[in-house]
């Protein structure tokens, strides 16, 4: 898979892995490119020099909108880091182009105990324009992901949307925050498990007081851009179990409260 040429043109924003569980894990792109088929390879290395052993190849089930991808993976090994990468295919089921090469590690079984390596962030960017592009590309994101840890933590304001109203405002603005090279560097080291706070939808909405189709407009764009699908009632907060080392629990403190 390596030696197919990337497309970074058609793979924008890069790739993302969310939801790992001990047997596979969601795997994200957004896709503006023309190829007859889109795959996904899923591949690990294997025990004979400079092969790999590959665990999943499958055309895409849908593209949403005609560019977000959102792919199921669950027949995976646990506790084994894989490498992936969506890749064109030509009307003769030739590859002819990829997107940027991801990482991911699958949660450990449980009853099992193993040392786990997370990164945390929090706030990236500001909602003023001019400092926004004096702060980029996010060099801290990138040293983050030169670490290869086992999971990111995001904790909420993944990027600041305070001034958009539009569906194509915020859809923009989500492509210019995750297009950074920081971003992409780190969301395709590791899946993420991440949650909102103010700034995903604007600056300290309130949940009571906020116009509903604002809100409807910044939720959606919040789980097309990021691999993660909406629970029961379109809800954020879960938890992810880590083996019997860690259990993520994922808060939504923002939508969930009510001020009154």
């Amino acid at each position: 898979p390596v030696d197919i040429a990337e497309r970074p043109t058609a793979f924008e924003m890069g790739v993302q892995t969310g939801e790992m569980t001990d047997e596979g894990a969601l795997f994200w792109t957004r896709y503006s490119g023309d190829a007859d088929t889109l795959e996904l390879w899923v591949w690990r290395d294997s025990t004979a020099e400079g092969a790999v052993l590959m665990a999943h190849r499958q055309p895409v089930g849908a593209i949403v909108d005609e560019l977000y991808v959102h792919e199921r993976v669950s027949s995976l090994a646990p506790a084994t880091v894989y490498q992936y990468a969506f890749v064109e295919l030509n009307a003769m089921a030739e590859p002819v182009g990829r997107s940027r090469l991801g990482r991911v590690r699958t949660a450990p079984p449980p009853g099992t105990r193993l040392l786990t390596t997370a990164a945390s962030t929090t706030c990236v960017g500001t909602s003023n324009e001019m400092a926004r592009l004096a702060r980029t590309p996010y060099i801290a994101l990138g040293n983050m992901a030169m670490a290869s840890p086992d999971m990111i933590l995001h904790l909420g304001d993944i990027i600041y949307n305070d001034r958009m109203i539009t569906l194509q405002e915020y859809r923009d603005n989500w492509v210019r925050n995750l297009g950074d090279p920081g971003y992409q560097s780190l969301l395709a080291s590791a899946g993420m498990f991440a949650t909102w706070d103010d700034h995903e939808v604007t600056d300290n909405w309130d949940g009571e007081t906020i116009d509903p189709a604002r809100l409807a407009v910044a939720r959606q764009t919040y789980f097309e851009h990021l691999a993660v699908r909406p629970g029961p009632e379109g809800r954020i907060w879960r938890s992810h179990p880590w083996g019997d080392s860690v259990e993520v629990f994922v808060l939504d403190a923002r939508s969930e409260r009510q001020p009154s």
